[in-house]
């Protein structure tokens, strides 16, 4: 249980770390990326309204040092105009090009422009990607203006943001993962030294209170005789016998839950010991009037220890016709649903079971209904010991209760 603990703490710290980094990371770059989009559309749009050319540059100096770009806001610096590349295209509404425009820029020339415009008007709305260029459609007159802005570079330093800062966080994620197996162990010790003192307190007790009960069970053989109150003997019989159960119940779960190896695991057949398990539990049912409806699928093979599923098996029925009311009715179904073998169970409740009881259902000792010890006879670990063989044997088992009145228990165990 313990490693179990350290790799749920390395896990969830690893998930919840990645996820912050990519939120991070996400967010740093569409920040970025929408930042470039709003700068380039602003350039189209000051190109597109100066008859596509940058707006000039005046050369007087104002009273306070260095030049002010004109027509130009504010934050653009005045090297912009030699800085930006772009080209522009003239086109007819049929795809005509009257007039191309590369003056301002090398690496595309009149044939490659026009093929850049004719690629734009086939595509909806006004703005857009086209390669590394960004484009702006406007009309006027009916004709077409289109004109496209080079962010080769920006894109390029963009793409080596995004590479460097994944690099960067998956580094720092790596770190943290190791530095978190290293420490994990001491951040988990005041739980694991918790759980060790309960562990063996548990074994302890058990084992001091085989002695004294089996004193008091032959006590009570020799002075049987004398005592005339032959029911409190019998009383005290049966509490007896229920507090060796309990001890014996305690100790499995301990030692299950601490990962001991002594189930040994062979091929059997669930199918079989279903059939045989179930057999034994009609006839409790039927003095209740309970309906009991059953389906299991034949030959189904499992790799696991017979003698703990049975015991499981055991354990979810008991549950089931105990806290199922008279004139009920119990469903028990066994079935392969593709991966593994799928153990369902379920019954209507005399009382409402709410999404707290669902929840505390396998914790050990928990009752949903604590006024009910004595008439039902449990002690509260059955469905602690349940989930301990399930999860023995690599499965997973958890409850439900979809309707007021209805509870389920599902197992599911690997082939």
């Amino acid at each position: 249980m313990i490693s179990r603990l350290k790799k749920k703490v390395i896990i969830l710290t690893t998930v919840s770390l990645f996820a912050l980094l990519v939120l991070i990371v996400s967010g740093m770059n569409l920040i970025s990326f929408v930042s470039l989009k709003n700068e380039s559309d602003e350039i189209l749009s000051m190109i597109s309204q100066s008859g596509g050319k940058m707006p000039e540059q005046i050369s007087e100096k104002p009273e306070d040092s260095g030049f002010k770009p004109k027509d130009m806001p504010r934050r653009f610096s005045p090297e912009l105009q030699f800085e930006t590349r772009f080209f522009m295209v003239e086109m007819t509404e049929s795809g005509e090009v009257i007039k191309t425009d590369t003056g301002k820029i090398a690496a595309v020339d009149a044939a490659g422009a026009a093929d850049y415009a004719e690629k734009a008007i086939k595509i909806s709305g006004d703005k857009g990607f086209i390669d590394n260029f960004r484009y702006l459609k406007t009309k006027e007159n009916g004709n077409y203006f289109i004109t496209f802005l080079d962010c080769t570079r920006k894109l390029d330093s963009m793409k080596t943001f995004l590479f460097s800062s994944v690099i960067v966080s998956l580094a720092g994620l790596l770190v943290v993962v190791v530095i978190m197996i290293i420490i994990s162990g001491k951040i988990i010790s005041p739980i694991a030294e918790s759980y060790e003192k309960q562990k063996r307190f548990i074994t302890d007790a058990s084992h001091e209170l085989k002695t004294p009960l089996a004193i008091i069970g032959a006590n009570i053989d020799i002075v049987e005789d004398d005592i005339t109150d032959k029911e409190s003997v019998e009383d005290i019989r049966t509490q007896i016998d229920r507090l060796k159960v309990l001890t014996e119940d305690l100790v499995t779960l301990s030692r299950m839950q601490e990962g001991d190896n002594s189930i040994i695991k062979k091929e059997f057949s669930f199918s079989e010991a279903a059939t045989d398990v179930l057999n034994g539990f009609k006839a409790p049912a039927e003095s209740k009037g309970i309906s009991f409806d059953a389906s299991i699928k034949e030959n189904l093979l499992i790799e696991g220890d017979e003698k703990s599923i049975r015991r499981l098996i055991s354990i979810v029925l008991d549950n089931a016709v105990k806290y199922t009311p008279e004139c009920g009715r119990i469903e028990f179904n066994l079935k392969y649903n593709g991966k593994s073998v799928e153990l369902e169970c379920k019954n209507t409740t005399e009382n409402e079971i709410t999404k707290e009881n669902v929840i505390h259902i396998f914790d050990r000792f928990y009752r949903t209904d604590n006024s009910r010890n004595s008439q039902t006879g449990g002690h509260g670990v059955g469905l602690s010991i349940a989930k301990a063989i399930v999860e023995a044997h690599g499965g997973k088992i958890y409850a439900e209760a979809p309707e007021k009145f209805l509870f389920i228990i599902k197992a599911d165990i690997p082939q």
